[in-house]
């Protein structure tokens, strides 16, 4: 226990010290995901589609979205290759399960912060649009909180096993399909006319249960002398 917190303490420090670059990472994010969400729902209001189920969809993929980009950010299996301390960090008595794990919660826990205040500025954006409530806030960050921890957990596990069991050929592309789900995602907000208020989050819970399948997998794969092995290649 005392390893998973010093595991968990030296995230936080890593995070806290490149605290300025991950502000204004997201704080681009924001405004970029934020405006083509507001250029969706200014068109969905033009054509008079903007239901109430339709603006809190929008909202929901904004938020995950960002939260998405927020994990992503934070997360940082690929230093200790850069570093040169994974045999330090593998050489403590647990397992590499519990490592990763430790290395995850940190990232997933900030990404649903970072993701609660995005939520919370693009609230606002649609009741000054709109001048009234048109969505429930409690709602859309109960689903980014969802999305965040029920895909973001899985996700960081594939991608440590990524970066420190495959060839740099997998790894890279386990790297292009993040960003290909991003696209995937943010098209998917443009051409998906739903209203129903329980699709994305059926979605998610699909999406989850199946990268938490290939987590599960990844975590009983993890050996700490192909690690090393991998490393010094």
């Amino acid at each position: 226990m005392r390893e998973i917190k010093a595991i968990m303490w030296k995230e936080l420090m890593q995070i806290q010290s490149r605290q300025k670059s991950v502000i204004v990472n997201s704080v681009c994010n924001l405004i970029l995901i934020g405006m083509i969400g507001m250029m969706r729902l200014l068109s969905l209001r033009s054509s008079g589609q903007d239901t109430k189920g339709m603006v809190t969809n929008i909202v929901i993929y904004v938020s995950i979205m960002c939260s998405y980009m927020a994990l992503l950010t934070l997360l940082r299996f690929w230093q200790e290759k850069s570093n040169k301390t994974i045999e330090t960090l593998i050489s403590m008595p647990i397992g590499v399960e519990a490592i990763v794990l430790a290395k995850t919660l940190i990232p997933v826990l900030l990404a649903c912060v970072i993701g609660f205040i995005d939520t919370s500025v693009m609230f606002l954006s649609v009741w000054i649009l709109y001048g009234n409530i048109k969505i429930s806030l409690i709602y859309v960050i109960g689903v980014q909180i969802m999305f965040t921890i029920l895909v973001g957990v899985p996700y960081s596990i594939i991608n440590a096993y990524a970066m420190w069991c495959m060839d740099l050929t997998y790894s890279k592309m386990v790297q292009g399909g993040s960003s290909f789900a991003y696209i995937a995602v943010l098209g998917t907000m443009f051409i998906n006319n739903n209203s129903d208020l329980f699709y994305l989050p059926r979605v998610i819970a699909i999406v989850s249960g199946v990268l938490m399948a290939i987590a599960l997998v990844m975590l009983i794969k993890f050996d700490k002398e192909k690690i090393v092995l991998r490393f010094l290649d």
